[in-house]
């Protein structure tokens, strides 16, 4: 299929994209982030569709050529193009992992067109999407107005001034070699974070080295959900460095996981009736 055939079907494609899913047409009057989790959701099956007749076939150059050719693949190409204009209108720097994980979905699946290694690219472009996937509904429940019960109830975070100091305090008290691998995890509404029952003193503190934990936990957190929250992140690296030994810096509390990412979707709406 040369050049000028390929543009004119995936135009064609990308008008009944939108007809098809009327959620999609400028007068809907649907916010761009819901406009971009249906793309998601749409891709997701469209490329998992086409990686289904690949895991069936043997590919070489010129059955990939094929299949990138055929109508379920120009369905992908389309949607993606639809999507790209969603995306554009995203905007703020909650979104960002959105833009970066998309980014590379359409740069792997540009390269798709010129591959050698069509099925296990394809395979990869797939992981790329499921990455962006992952980022959109982060994205969602990372926001407080997803949940109106946070956004009532959470208090915000406020540091005290010279922030290291109190923590310096507090490095004394935090475990470091009695880890609780069946340790007790709930959710802290106040900061919106996963908190172990093993990893925090059971003593009084003041205000400010309160705050200065909840920073901490408020991060480690977003780490879990992979969409990293900045403005706690020096004081989370200046802790590492001073107690490297705290079970709260254990990779499998610290690490993306689906594991992690459920527990925390599942502890968030019993607690906050999402």
């Amino acid at each position: 299929m040369n050049v000028i055939s390929r543009w004119i079907r995936t135009s064609r494609y990308k008008r009944e994209y939108i007809k098809w899913h009327p959620q999609l047409h400028p007068d809907a009057g649907l916010e761009p982030l819901s406009k971009v989790e249906f793309h998601a959701k749409m891709l997701d099956e469209f490329l998992l569709r086409l990686l289904g007749f690949l895991r069936l076939e043997d590919i070489d150059e010129n059955s990939a050529q094929s299949f990138i050719d055929n109508a379920l693949f120009l369905t992908v190409e389309a949607a993606s193009q639809v999507a790209d204009e969603d995306l554009y209108r995203l905007r703020g720097a909650e979104s960002e992992q959105i833009r970066q994980t998309w980014q590379t979905f359409k740069e792997s699946l540009a390269a798709l067109r010129t591959s050698h290694h069509f099925k296990t690219e394809a395979e990869e472009t797939y992981r790329k999407l499921s990455l962006f996937t992952r980022a959109v509904a982060m994205d969602k429940i990372m926001r407080p107005d997803a949940y109106p019960a946070l956004k009532r109830r959470a208090l915000k975070i406020q540091l005290p001034m010279r922030p290291k100091k109190h923590l310096r305090l507090l490095i004394p008290a935090l475990p470091t070699d009695k880890f609780d691998p069946t340790a007790e995890v709930h959710y802290e509404w106040e900061t919106d974070a996963l908190v172990w029952r093993d990893e925090f003193p059971f003593a009084a503190f003041d205000a400010d080295k309160v705050s200065c934990l909840r920073a901490i936990r408020r991060y480690r957190t977003s780490l879990i959900c992979g969409a990293r929250d900045r403005k706690f992140e020096p004081l989370w690296s200046w802790l590492k460095r001073k107690c490297p030994q705290w079970i709260g810096f254990r990779p499998e509390r610290c690490t993306p996981s689906n594991e992690l990412l459920e527990k925390y979707m599942t502890l968030k709406r019993r607690e906050l009736g999402g």
